[in-house]
């Protein structure tokens, strides 16, 4: 991320579902992928940037979200460390922190108290007057007492933002000031693993107590297991086997989680680094892949255009082919009918030949030669009276 020292740069936090894309997608007037279900679209930090009229260059850091039904929490973790850490080697200070809520919320669900915890040991006190703690989704619900009480509790129960408000928090935008966050000092500074950092520990917390209740309970299926099989009951010994193998694996997963918690910076960033390329490798071959595709659909058009004036050409010549030979037909046709004119003619004329003949000398006698051959009468008289055909 390439900033100035002059340049505003705003981390938005929170936890999956909060509002943090709708917030920065009406902040910045940018497109943001928002998810509307439990699922986080937000999987790897992500920097929108536009230019403010007053304020100059503003970067908006959206980062992924707690309590995420897909991504676990230390992985979420080890994003955001990941970016503020390389961020703060590069000299990139924050201007502050935005922490994201639901309003809607009837109480502070326990992954929400979670992120707060966690969110306190990520910034470090220092750093609250640095933090705007904002509520959203005012517009889904009318500004009623409960809600106006829901929002007085937050701000001043230390159990959620009581302390950050007593350390300097506001409700309203921070536009000055630069701050380190805890944990940047943490990794880059005191060069700590992730697991030692504030947050880090606070996850390990979560995730040991996460352990504790699930080995309890992989216990207990084992003991009902071995009953049901005492009492000859299959049915529930059956059942009680896939429970205890289920709780089984979700031990095993929060167990490589803590394991995951275990790295140094230099680990992480390589790490994220790999990740990253990957995602960058993808978003080249899909564009590489739509670029072929584009460049196959243009020749596609091409060759359909080049065909299809073809086409207008071949449909031209058989056109004028098709006026020609109806030309043709037509002067066939007057052929034919001159033709049939003159037979009629001639039917009518001939038998009118009949008793037409040579008169000479006093005798009369048909003619066949010229009903045979249609041809015309010629008579002629000479000295003496002679009559003849020529």
């Amino acid at each position: 991320m390439g900033s100035k020292s002059s340049d505003i740069i705003i981390a938005v936090m929170g936890v999956t579902g909060s509002g943090k894309s709708t917030f920065i997608s009406q902040l910045t007037g940018q497109e943001v992928p928002i998810g509307h279900g439990l699922r986080s679209l937000t999987a790897i930090t992500t920097v929108y940037k536009y230019c403010h009229p007053v304020y100059g260059n503003i970067h908006i850091i959206d980062t992924p979200g707690f309590d995420d039904t897909v991504t676990s929490d230390t992985d979420v973790l080890k994003n955001i460390a990941a970016f503020m850490s390389e961020s703060y080697k590069k000299g990139t200070l924050l201007t502050g922190v935005v922490y994201m809520h639901k309003i809607t919320d009837n109480r502070v669900s326990g992954s929400s108290q979670r992120s707060i915890n966690m969110f306190k040991k990520l910034c470090g006190d220092d750093s609250f007057k640095h933090v705007v703690l904002t509520t959203s989704m005012w517009g889904e619900g009318d500004a009623d007492a409960a809600t106006i009480n829901r929002e007085t509790e937050l701000k001043e129960d230390k159990r959620f933002w009581g302390l950050m408000q007593s350390g300097g928090s506001k409700v309203m935008r921070q536009m000055h000031g630069l701050t380190t966050l805890q944990i940047q000092r943490e990794l880059v500074e005191e060069n700590r693993d992730l697991e030692e950092t504030s947050a880090g520990q606070e996850v390990g917390r979560e995730l040991l107590k996460e352990r504790m209740k699930m080995l309890q309970e992989v216990e207990d299926l084992k003991k009902d297991h071995e009953n049901a099989l005492l009492a000859k009951d299959s049915e529930n010994a059956e059942k009680f086997r896939k429970d205890k193998q289920e709780m089984e694996s979700k031990l095993q997963k929060a167990e490589e989680a803590q394991k995951a918690l275990r790295i140094d910076l230099e680990q992480l960033l390589r790490e994220k680094t790999e990740e990253y390329e990957i995602k960058q490798k993808e978003l080249r071959d899909q564009m590489a892949q739509a670029d072929h595709l584009a460049t196959k659909r243009g020749k596609e058009l091409e060759k359909l255009n080049k065909d299809l004036k073809q086409s207008k050409i071949t449909y031209q010549e058989l056109r004028r082919e098709f006026a020609a030979d109806l030309r043709r037909q037509e002067e066939l046709e007057r052929k034919v009918e001159k033709s049939k004119s003159r037979k009629k003619l001639l039917k009518a004329l001939i038998p009118s030949m009949f008793g037409v003949g040579i008169i000479g000398l006093g005798i009369a006698t048909a003619n066949p030669l010229l009903m045979m051959s249609g041809g015309a009468l010629v008579s002629g008289a000479a000295a003496g009276g002679a009559g003849g055909i020529s």
